[in-house]
């Protein structure tokens, strides 16, 4: 009977063990790695500009760093782009500037707009020179 109960014991720390592994091969696939940018290029750098739109509501100092300096938006036009998301579906990068067709789509849902947003290179980084809103 005891060498029943052993084996049975056995068992169960194996199938236990079976489901640890399975939580966490499964937990460790699921978790999603942000957008990887290669800085390097014009079209990596233009990318992380685009992510970093999402915080630029909040900051003064962010909007001053990702838009021109004749472009950027006064504190409360920059307020707005906390009311959206924003989505890169097309652009037409050169060496000096960039096109971007952009869906624009209210936080609080509702239709998409898509925009077209320009940036430039100045000073070797790449910033907005137009980022119209709906």
């Amino acid at each position: 009977m005891r060498d029943g109960t052993c084996a049975e014991t056995a068992r169960w720390r194996g199938a236990w063990a079976a489901l640890a592994l399975c939580a966490f091969v499964g937990i460790a696939a699921c978790q999603k790695a942000g957008p990887t940018y290669d800085p390097s290029t014009d079209e990596g750098q233009i990318n992380e500009l685009m992510a970093t739109m999402g915080d630029v509501s909040s900051s003064q100092s962010l909007a001053e760093q990702l838009f021109e300096k004749s472009s950027v938006p006064k504190p409360a036009e920059r307020v707005k782009y906390g009311k959206y998301f924003f989505q890169v579906v097309d652009k037409n990068v050169t060496p000096e500037s960039a096109t971007l067709k952009v869906n624009v789509t209210a936080n609080q849902g509702g239709a998409v707009t898509e925009k077209e947003w320009t940036a430039v290179k100045s000073d070797g980084k790449w910033k907005l020179k137009s980022a119209p809103l709906p």
